[in-house]
């Protein structure tokens, strides 16, 4: 009730007395496992308090003690199929954690989640419920692998989760739970196929999507999940037909997608997730206007989205998740004012985006997501001081770039991401020195460029960059 009215505080008070109640009697009574499972279930609560206000790296701690405790009760009763069901769904809650950090150990826990729910489904065929569960485990497989650039495993692994839903919505087609996940599940084939760079097919995706959540809109037109849903999937859409070219329809996509998210901030504006809804959508409105030189309507939007995520930060100061969105649009408005040619305000702007970076990632010095953003921070803002002229604070904040940048390719040699990314970073800062360190770091870039051409993982407009550094060695 506590955590509802958004008391956080007292709701950890709460969790974190009724946990050491559960500790005590379990030690008193060790042949009793139901304090134990009472543990389970309040270091799982205390986990979702921790994701709930941002603090996803410190869910970490009592997820792994939840599930460890669970995986021994299992255990002791290999034949109670609930507690196979907590340790999958515990182990998904420590996979999410863990990915929210960067953390390549997730991959294993929803594996390990994923054969668990395969074997009660087994064994239990005619549970809807548990084959509901098989395709969320299916999901979290699909979205490890998506994030690790295996588009084909995700499409495979989010396909047997849309047959699994699209079986039950068959079975029970007044179930608008059913229909819903098959809605979502489509989506999350769209989200592969945009990343394979297959455009159209996931627009088709996408388009089957927003035509189931338009039917359950039509059941409940004031049902506000649902219209969450939709504003999500035209946000996407527009995404997807922005990488088409087609910017029209991405601006329609866009434009409805934010009158949805307007009403639903309007209906609830101290809801802090349909708040972050709003600001995702004025961003995008934002991109497509300055992608069509509308530059002062670009402005206009990021910045009515920086005051809405000022608030958000404002209201919740430790929330990681509102700063990182605080930096995202301060770079965007720095984007937007060097085109309007207002290069301070613009230096201003990412000087603002790099402070908040580098708090977040002082904050936590192993999540490579704050590092990443860090990177991209002092990018941006070298970019932005040697437009103002300032050739050594440009150079100061590209060599920092370049540290972070190493050490995140090094720690992901297959990601062409970060690969191309320290390629850009020692171009930047080839640019700004003479002598053996120019020489060195267009070495460096080429020999990764040659690599990635080796095996053929060079884009389109990456094929000429090899000769434009062989050139620049020439002379």
């Amino acid at each position: 009730m506590k955590l509802a009215l958004g008391d956080t505080a007292a709701a950890a008070a709460d969790y974190e007395e009724a946990l050491t109640m559960a500790r005590m009697l379990a030690t008193h009574h060790p042949e009793d496992t139901q304090w134990r499972r009472d543990m389970f279930f309040g270091l799982t609560k205390l986990g979702d308090l921790k994701v709930h206000v941002g603090e996803p790296a410190a869910a970490i701690a009592p997820y792994g003690e939840a599930v460890a405790i669970v995986r021994r009760l299992a255990k002791l009763d290999p034949s109670d199929p609930l507690l196979l069901l907590d340790v999958a769904q515990g182990l998904c809650k420590l996979g999410d954690v863990k990915r929210s950090k960067g953390d390549l150990d997730a991959r294993a826990l929803y594996e390990e989640g994923l054969k668990i729910m395969r074997s009660l489904v087994q064994s239990y065929p005619d549970n809807s419920r548990w084959q509901r569960e098989l395709s969320v485990s299916l999901n979290k497989i699909g979205d490890v692998k998506l994030q690790g650039n295996d588009t084909d495993g995700a499409v495979d692994a989010y396909g047997e989760a849309l047959t699994i839903v699209g079986y039950l919505a068959e079975r029970d087609p007044e179930n608008l739970v059913w229909l819903r996940d098959v809605a979502l599940s489509l989506r999350k084939v769209g989200d592969a196929r945009l990343r394979a760079g297959d455009a159209e097919g996931a627009i088709a995706n996408y388009e089957q999507t927003l035509a189931k959540l338009r039917s359950l809109s039509e059941h409940d037109p004031n049902n506000m999940l649902w219209l969450e849903d939709l504003t999500v999937t035209l946000n996407k859409s527009g995404d997807a037909k922005s990488r088409t070219g087609d910017i029209g329809a991405a601006a329609t996509s866009y434009d409805e997608s934010l009158a949805v998210a307007r009403r639903l901030a309007g209906a609830d504006v101290d809801n802090p997730q349909r708040q972050s809804g709003l600001w995702l959508a004025l961003n995008n409105v934002g991109d497509i206007k300055l992608r069509t030189k509308d530059v002062d309507s670009a402005i206009t939007h990021y910045q009515q989205a920086l005051a809405i995520v000022r608030r958000l930060s404002d209201r919740d100061a430790n929330n990681t998740l509102w700063l990182r969105n605080v930096t995202v649009t301060l770079n965007k408005l720095g984007d937007a004012q060097l085109q309007a040619a207002d290069t301070g305000a613009a230096v201003a702007s990412y000087d603002e985006s790099l402070a908040v970076a580098r708090r977040l990632a002082d904050g936590d010095p192993d999540n490579q997501q704050w590092e990443s953003d860090l990177w991209y921070a002092l990018f941006k803002g070298g970019g932005a001081k040697l437009r103002l002229g300032d050739r050594a604070a440009a150079g100061n904040l590209y060599a920092e770039a370049l540290t972070i940048i190493r050490r995140l390719a090094s720690s992901a040699p297959d990601s062409v991401e970060r690969q191309t990314n320290l390629v850009v970073n020692l171009y930047r800062v080839a640019s700004l020195e003479d002598g053996p360190g120019r020489e060195q770091a267009l070495n460096e870039a080429l020999a990764i460029l040659e690599r990635l051409g080796a095996t053929k993982q060079l884009t389109h407009e990456m094929t000429g960059w090899p000769d434009l550094i062989r050139q620049m060695l020439a002379h």
